[in-house]
């Protein structure tokens, strides 16, 4: 009978402890799932970015003129970037020279975000280096996505002077006119998009930005990084 009143206590103990030890199994299997968890990194947010531009670039289709077009031709600014470019970081990257589209390019892109970085001539040198290796990447897909869109900026273009010839011969009403030409600009980007993504356009161009981000992330310092991101990121 002396000792029931230490037996209780042990037995209180083990109980404790058993608790213990399963709240400590509990944290540490949090802690692990936790650590499993993927963060999008700063690289893989700007290519996303650049991937999502092509799905909002402007269609334009003038029912006062028939004219038909897309800016940039459907393709994302930050995809057209060349080695060139880097002639104006220094200075506007909407200025320089009488190439209007060029220059449109420089200004809608991330080059317009490498002005104010302080950049040495060594890292001016290696960052043309990269677009350079950029440019070779994306050669074929950025051609071949062109081609696509003067296909079909001639075929709607074709649907928007039928329309035009309807309405100046009283076929149609204004208001058809301008219904039919919201609709081929509808058409256009939903075709054009239907041709990148079955070609595997969209999946080329991203990869070679990505390494280009990545490789550039490793020419820039910390802070100029971190400032190159804060510039671009929407």
């Amino acid at each position: 009978m002396y000792n029931q009143p230490k037996r209780k206590d042990m037995k209180k103990q083990m109980i404790y402890m058993a608790m213990a030890g399963a709240l400590l199994l509990f944290a540490a299997e949090g802690c692990k799932k936790a650590s499993t968890v993927t963060t999008v990194d700063d690289v893989e947010s700007l290519t996303t970015q650049a991937g999502n531009d092509m799905n909002n670039v402007p269609v334009y289709a003038d029912d006062n003129t028939g004219n038909v077009y897309m800016e940039n031709e459907g393709i994302s600014a930050d995809f057209q970037v060349e080695d060139a470019d880097m002639d104006f970081v220094t200075g506007p990257a909407g200025g320089g020279g009488n190439d209007s589209i060029r220059a449109g390019i420089r200004q809608r892109s991330f080059v317009k975000c490498l002005s104010g970085l302080g950049l040495s001539s060594g890292q001016k040198d290696s960052v043309r280096h990269l677009l350079g290796g950029f440019m070779e990447c994306r050669h074929t897909a950025l051609n071949r996505a062109r081609e696509l869109y003067h296909q079909l900026q001639k075929h709607y273009k074709a649907k928007a002077d039928s329309l035009m010839a309807q309405f100046r011969a009283g076929s149609i009403t204004k208001a058809q006119l301008a219904a039919g030409m919201a609709s081929i600009r509808v058409q256009f980007r939903t075709d054009l998009r239907a041709k990148h993504i079955a070609e595997k356009l969209d999946d080329a161009l991203r990869n070679c930005f990505e390494k280009f981000l990545r490789q550039l992330r490793g020419v820039l310092t910390t802070n100029q990084w971190r400032a190159f991101v804060a510039c671009h990121k929407r």
